[in-house]
């Protein structure tokens, strides 16, 4: 992301300032600002995990972990959801003949979204 970071902020300046959007009929949408805030966040995280990484390669944390059952339960649920995910995308790549990008997302907006009906008909095996 941080390779991408640059980019953005060039291509935003770039068009604020070149092809601005003209009022009343064209504003920048809500769309377009979580995109911005969802950038600075991903770099700020990409940032702060690499800020972590470089403390460990330099020997500023011990090599154990000391956890506690929740965070023990946490890492737990976490991977039972991955491996959830993968298996409902591998699903759907072999019943729709999906690519696995693409069924790992509808397998993820199935999931997550109360109320979302399927744009197609097949039958319906995951959650």
């Amino acid at each position: 992301m941080a390779d991408y970071l640059p980019q953005l902020i060039a291509i935003t300046t770039c068009m604020s300032h070149y092809v601005p959007p003209v009022p009343p009929g064209e504003i920048y949408s809500q769309g377009f600002w979580h995109a911005v805030l969802a950038a600075i966040l991903y770099f700020s995280g990409s940032v702060i995990l690499t800020i972590n990484m470089v403390g460990y390669f330099k020997g500023h944390y011990p090599q154990q972990f000391d956890l506690d059952d929740d965070q023990r339960t946490l890492i737990l649920q976490t991977m039972m959801f991955f491996f959830w995910m993968a298996g409902g995308a591998g699903i759907f790549c072999a019943i729709e003949d999906w690519t696995f990008a693409n069924a790992l997302y509808y397998a993820d907006v199935v999931s997550i979204t109360p109320s979302w009906t399927p744009p197609h008909d097949f039958i319906y095996f995951y959650p």
